[in-house]
């Protein structure tokens, strides 16, 4: 049985979205069950504000995704020249 399942999560389509597996409602990780399809539109007991699922549109969303992995990349590097740095050092 070759099956193959398609999450869509609304998630994707958030303006809380922080497309680094958690977003402004829970920032560490979004639980499985939003992932997974189910509409946000009440907080939950576990989440510490009152943040919920807003539609964003496909432009911002762009934008927004470019930011983000833009910083990542940024951290990234940071990351790695400091890395250089202490191994240089070490020599």
């Amino acid at each position: 049985m070759n099956e193959q399942y398609q999450i869509r999560s609304l998630c994707l389509s958030c303006k809380h979205n922080n497309f680094d597996g958690g977003c402004e409602a829970f920032p560490k990780l979004i639980p499985f069950q939003f992932i997974a399809g189910e509409y946000h539109a009440y907080p939950t007991p576990e989440q510490n504000n009152k943040i919920v699922y807003e539609w964003i549109d496909r432009a911002e969303r762009k934008a927004k995704r470019k930011q983000t992995l833009a910083m990542l990349e940024s951290f990234s590097l940071e990351k790695r020249n400091k890395h250089r740095t202490v191994q240089k050092a070490s020599l």
